[in-house]
């Protein structure tokens, strides 16, 4: 039976970090060339570092027998100051990504667990992401977690 562990990226951990960074940005170029341009390390590494050393920020790897096997990238973000919206503090998934050798093991369920473990105690009273259209196994997972529609962005080319 597997050992899967849930714990914060190192810096050490960066080039399993940056590799599927790279891949799931790739899905993202493919399928909207419009929007996304490839690019060789869609976070690098001076950023990666920022965002371990910011207190609102949190970066999970998930292990599988000691082998890193995904990650989840969130962000811990205050209300903003509007008399229209009411002051709750919130949870972002910024990207999730499973490698695809893990898929189907509840890794991605646990890494998001951890992250809402993690929210909870900043304070956050609601979970968002974003998930593009295209991508129907993802939208699928959220909804089957109990995520819903909030609203929609729509576009028109000029």
């Amino acid at each position: 039976m597997s050992e899967l562990l849930i714990r914060d990226l190192r810096p050490k951990d960066y080039p399993h970090y940056d590799r599927w960074e790279r891949e799931l940005h790739q899905m993202h170029v493919d399928a909207r060339p419009d929007l996304f341009q490839p690019l060789e390390h869609p976070v690098p590494l001076d950023q990666y570092l920022r965002e371990l050393a910011d207190d609102h920020e949190v970066r999970l790897l998930a292990l599988v027998d000691n082998t890193p096997a995904g990650i989840c990238s969130l962000s811990l973000r205050e209300a903003p100051k509007s008399p229209l919206l009411r002051g709750e503090k919130g949870l972002y998934v910024v990207d999730l990504f499973v490698d695809p050798a893990y898929r189907h093991q509840g890794i991605a369920k646990a890494l998001l667990e951890e992250g809402i473990r993690r929210g909870k105690i900043f304070g956050a009273k609601r979970l968002s992401l974003t998930v593009w259209p295209f991508n129907k196994n993802a939208m699928a997972f959220y909804e089957s977690l109990g995520l819903s529609t909030r609203n929609l962005t729509l576009e028109k080319n000029l």
